[in-house]
């Protein structure tokens, strides 16, 4: 069954650069995406250049921060020397 989402459930902003859930080490993801996310549950990426779409949904957020983050030490303060995403929230 598909939910219907008001504009007060779905936030949308243009990324420059990398936040904790768009990202790699090595810089290859493009830039600028858009960053749609519908009621805090689910985000999306949406890269125009390649019409490509990545999502994240709650539990793929918490397996970032669990496995990638403390078991691969995959964390933005280690990978990009103290420096967080664009938003205060994404730290």
């Amino acid at each position: 069954m598909f939910k219907r989402f008001s504009d007060q459930d779905m936030f949308d902003v243009w990324l420059k650069e990398h936040d904790s859930y768009y990202y790699s080490q090595e810089g290859t993801r493009p830039l600028p995406v858009l960053r749609v996310r519908f009621n805090e549950q689910t985000w999306l990426y949406l890269n125009p250049q390649h019409g490509q779409m990545t999502r994240y949904d709650r539990m793929s957020r918490v397996d970032r921060w669990l496995y990638k983050g403390l078991h691969d030490l995959d964390l933005p303060f280690l990978v990009y020397g103290g420096r967080c995403g664009t938003l205060p929230s994404s730290c």
